[in-house]
């Protein structure tokens, strides 16, 4: 889809739909920029009909897939008093399906056609819509990234290493808790983390972003075997954090519809100046915890250096 390529006709379609996911959610439904997106895109990937499928151009980014386009929609339908926002918390606001909203998806549906959108198309948009579980909408996430992502290091991050050490610095340092079987936490962190640095892109522009996670791999490996290493944990999150975004960055620049080919000398240069920061940040790092890392002493048993002495011969008991 080349960026001169877009016609309104396919944008009349994007706003049909982004309506069409309200209304088969029902009135009350209160659905999330975030989840929009996501929807659509699975909507371009996985539709039959041609024109569902050229609805919004995507790129991957910083919580998946995005459209410029998506969001331009929705805030021109807001403008029109087809959505409404309703703030379901201080920090949290939805989007909602208004009644003048609902005359427009049936007025554009008219508009547009049976030829252009057959009513077998639309029943097969009602179940799209509805496998998508606004209550668990992380697993529909999940799902998209699981089949969708074009990096493995992605889902392996975001879903594996991400939470697992988040809840760990969470509970070690916000809450105070110890581990039931805390080696195993850092194992399990560890072994999550080499997994992640062991899919890392081979594209020769991710070079210094791939450095600079290796020097973190080391480091937070490190710090986890310090025993009084807490006050770096809070650190070493945001920088996982930041790694993420960092990581981000670059991913829209190989995983994007040719709608914006022309940014991507654009997103190149941040990039680079990204993983610059990045580098910086983690150097820093790397400093602060070694300065204080001394190496841990391996503790034999009296069995172990019998047995290591009938092997080697050399070995001091």
């Amino acid at each position: 889809m080349g960026s001169m390529d877009y016609s309104p006709e396919q944008y009349r379609i994007l706003k049909f739909l982004i309506l069409k996911i309200f209304n088969i959610k029902g009135k009350r439904a209160k659905i999330s920029r975030r989840a929009v997106h996501k929807i659509i895109f699975k909507i371009t990937q996985e539709a039959t009909n041609e024109n569902f499928k050229k609805a919004a151009p995507f790129y991957w980014y910083k919580y998946g897939p995005f459209s410029e386009l998506v969001e331009t929609a929705l805030d021109d339908l807001l403008l029109s008093e087809a959505l409404t926002e309703v703030r379901v918390s201080e920090d949290t606001t939805l989007l909602a399906l208004t009644d003048m909203g609902k005359e427009l998806c049936i007025k554009m549906y008219e508009e547009l056609g049976r030829d252009m959108i057959p009513e077998s198309e639309i029943k097969i948009l009602k179940n799209m819509v509805r496998k998508a579980n606004l209550f668990k909408f992380d697993k529909y996430i999940k799902e998209i990234y699981d089949n969708y992502a074009p990096y493995r290091f992605m889902n392996i991050y975001k879903f594996g290493f991400l939470p697992t050490f988040e809840k760990y610095v969470h509970c070690r340092v916000v809450e105070g808790q110890s581990f039931l079987f805390p080696k195993q936490e850092i194992e399990e962190i560890e072994y999550l983390l080499y997994e992640c640095e062991a899919n890392l892109p081979k594209d020769r522009l991710f070079k210094s972003f791939n450095e600079s996670f290796s020097n973190y791999t080391t480091t937070l490996s490190r710090c986890l075997e310090a025993e009084k290493s807490y006050e770096n944990l809070s650190i070493a999150l945001e920088l996982a954090k930041d790694i993420w975004l960092t990581f981000a960055g670059g991913v829209r620049i190989f995983a994007h519809d040719e709608y914006y080919k022309n940014k991507i000398v654009y997103w190149r240069d941040q990039f680079l100046i990204d993983c610059l920061s990045l580098n910086q940040k983690i150097m820093k790092f790397s400093d602060m915890v070694m300065k204080n890392w001394k190496p841990q002493s391996i503790k034999v048993s009296e069995r172990e250096k019998k047995i290591l002495s009938a092997a080697f011969m050399d070995y001091a008991l």
